[in-house]
């Protein structure tokens, strides 16, 4: 769970490149930072480094705009990777930049405290060239598309603010894209609920009406064959007639979406929360960064093709 349409793949090259993001490496051991930073730039991004909390902040605020993943060490003096974390979260321009922790044992607790405090990523040492690729390209592609939707957002008008209810039928990820931008301005914080939306709208296109299992994205992800699958998929007449359903309900307490999808359900629970079992993995975070960071209240019904997200309007409703 996790990616929804437009997909977008940063190729990675072995040659530096401009057009490459910078990636900032946050760690108190020399040694551990040059094999991150040679890692990092032999997969072609731009590294930038500091040894300590303090000079990370400083390299933030002199990089703005130009950072889009930070890879930070949890275990440092003075400020703790934890306090880091918090100190970039403060920071509005800051606020939908990733921050990958790396710590030598990633505990339930320690996960928790991470995304607790805005960390949806983990890298455990010692690791391999290849999960630290995953891990860094998931990172700046989820960066990237929530961007843009942000910025879509704060270019579109508001053409569903008058509705009490409604109910939408999607069938590709452009639409579900769609409904996800423009639904979300009916909310108090549209940017935080256009990222979860869009999530579990994709979700019910991808791992629902398409029937894409959890490790048949990762092989596809790996293969950068995704999207083309997606594609073939929705091409099918069998797959084409399915659709998803969306029903908005606004009352003066809350706003409650409910999506349902025409597939076969999955294992929701898995999924529901942030655990050890996904922190490491290049995609799956979606629906717990929807229940974390989007909505209120977030739940799944029968088989996992139902889910019902809800955001309260006035205290009274928690």
């Amino acid at each position: 769970m996790g990616h929804w349409a437009p997909y977008i793949y940063c190729h990675i090259r072995k040659k530096m490149n401009d057009e490459e993001p910078y990636v900032l490496a946050v760690d108190d051991d020399p040694i551990n930072l040059e094999i991150l930073a040679t890692n990092l730039e032999d997969y072609g991004y731009r590294c930038l480094c500091a040894e300590s909390g303090e000079e990370a902040l400083d390299q933030l605020r002199n990089y703005t705009g130009s950072i889009q993943v930070v890879l930070l060490d949890r275990m440092m003096p003075k400020m703790d990777g934890i306090q880091v974390l918090k100190e970039i979260k403060r920071n509005p321009a800051f606020n939908l930049l990733p921050v990958i922790m790396q710590t030598a044992a990633a505990s339930s607790q320690e996960i928790k405290e991470g995304i607790e405090a805005g960390s949806f990523y983990y890298l455990t040492k010692p690791y391999k060239g290849d999960v630290l690729r995953a891990i860094v390209r998931s990172a700046i592609e989820d960066f990237q598309k929530h961007s843009q939707l942000e910025a879509e957002i704060a270019e579109t008008a508001n053409v569903f603010s008058c509705l009490n209810s409604a109910e939408f039928h999607f069938h590709t990820f452009e639409q579900a894209a769609f409904l996800a931008k423009h639904l979300s301005k009916i909310f108090p914080t549209p940017q935080k609920v256009a990222i979860g939306l869009a999530e579990i709208l994709t979700n019910a296109i991808e791992h629902g009406n398409l029937g894409i299992t959890f490790h048949e994205k990762t092989c596809l992800i790996d293969a950068g064959e995704l999207e083309a699958e997606c594609n073939r998929r929705l091409a099918n007449p069998d797959i084409s007639k399915k659709y998803a359903l969306l029903y908005l309900e606004q009352t003066t307490e809350r706003i409650t979406i409910t999506v349902s999808d025409q597939g076969q359900g999955f294992d929701w629970q898995r999924y529901i929360e942030m655990g050890m079992d996904l922190s490491c993995t290049s995609h799956g975070r979606g629906i717990a960064l929807a229940k974390t960071l989007s909505f209120d209240t977030l739940e799944y019904s029968g088989v996992g093709n139902v889910v019902s997200c809800s955001v309260y309007l006035t205290p009274s409703a928690v």
